[in-house]
């Protein structure tokens, strides 16, 4: 059944998101300190490529969810308020979260090599107190207390668009219409963050209007292509730019679509990749906050462990107790709070 199909596909498609999640939070503890030689480098790799790759399946996803009904007022509007109830309840707590950890954690001295991201949230998570500070938090307008959030904003921007590109379909023309629009946007807009990623979204939506083409590539041709492309977008997001780097992406997910090689799809489908995929957005929610309250355990109890040499076995340590102390976080807010207003939205705006 097509339908089974599809589930199949997204399935395997979660666990990417849940690698991706990873490769960000891998990012940002190497990131929290300085000294690190290949930071920059895991910067592109780790922290820009994974955040494009969201943003093209989240294109997809959603073109393939809208574009099984047809296009009106009242499913847009219906698709619109699923998406408040996929996206915010979730950033909501993950705030407080963050406001808590922004109340007691401790900036190191200068004895310890932590780096710019200590500077930026001495600078403002710690200098939030008003109300109206906190509902800015809360409504993105500023990312103060959880600096990842810039993507949920884009993701917002990106949803309100998906409507759009199903319509075009009816009017072809007006697909190559909207690509030409956004590249433009995307070239030269000051809103780097939003505009430069709506492109992601188009990508995705292109992935869905062409993927049925992709069914012809044979598992062997797959099992060499996935992999070269990946070296490709790793490449790309080194020396290239982001919008080269984005249409990197958008090939190496159009081949994840249905993923005809049967040993990438099986890791994609065993349990740990579909666990990391089923708390892959909770993770990448709480893990910000959570590297602060980690460095400042750390301080409490073993201070020794952040002046390691070399910085790398610190930052690796770092690392781990942060994914390991993130991980039931991160599977009881999807338990908990994702998962029934998620099913709350789509039970009474069907």
């Amino acid at each position: 059944m097509v339908i089974s199909n599809n589930q199949i596909r997204l399935c395997h498609l979660d666990a990417v998101r849940g690698f991706a999640a990873i490769a960000v939070l891998f990012h940002h503890c190497f990131y929290s300190f300085r000294g690190i030689y290949l930071n920059e480098a895991f910067k592109s790799i780790c922290g820009s490529m994974p955040v494009i790759i969201f943003f093209i399946l989240s294109g997809f996803v959603l073109s393939e969810s809208l574009g099984k009904n047809n296009i009106t007022i009242h499913s847009t509007f219906r698709f619109y308020i699923r998406r408040l109830f996929r996206i915010y309840p979730a950033v909501i707590v993950s705030l407080i979260f963050a406001a808590i950890v922004a109340r007691i954690v401790i900036v190191p001295s200068d004895k310890y090599p932590a780096g710019e991201l200590f500077t930026w949230f001495e600078r403002c998570a710690k200098n939030i107190y008003s109300i109206k500070d906190y509902i800015d938090c809360c409504i993105l307008k500023n990312f103060f207390l959880d600096n990842p959030l810039w993507t949920i904003k884009v993701e917002l921007y990106g949803s309100l668009f998906i409507p759009l590109f199903i319509f075009a379909i009816n009017y072809q023309f007006l697909v190559l219409i909207i690509g030409f629009i956004i590249v433009y946007i995307n070239k030269g807009s000051p809103h780097i963050y939003i505009n430069d990623n709506l492109w992601c979204f188009y990508l995705g939506f292109l992935i869905y209007y062409f993927k049925n083409y992709c069914a012809v590539i044979t598992e062997k041709s797959s099992i060499i292509l996935i992999p070269f492309l990946l070296l490709i977008c790793i490449i790309s997001s080194l020396y290239l730019s982001h919008l080269i780097t984005s249409l990197c992406c958008g090939l190496l997910v159009y081949l994840l679509v249905p993923c005809n090689s049967s040993v990438i799809r099986s890791f994609l489908n065993t349990d740990s990749a579909q666990f990391f995929g089923k708390i892959s957005y909770g993770l990448y929610l709480v893990h910000y906050p959570m590297l602060f309250l980690v460095w400042t355990l750390l301080l409490c109890s073993i201070p020794w462990v952040l002046l390691l040499r070399p910085v790398t076995a610190s930052a690796t340590f770092v690392f781990f107790t942060c994914l390991t102390l993130s991980i039931p976080l991160a599977f009881t807010l999807h338990q908990f709070v994702e998962d029934p207003i998620n099913k709350i939205g789509h039970r009474y705006f069907r």
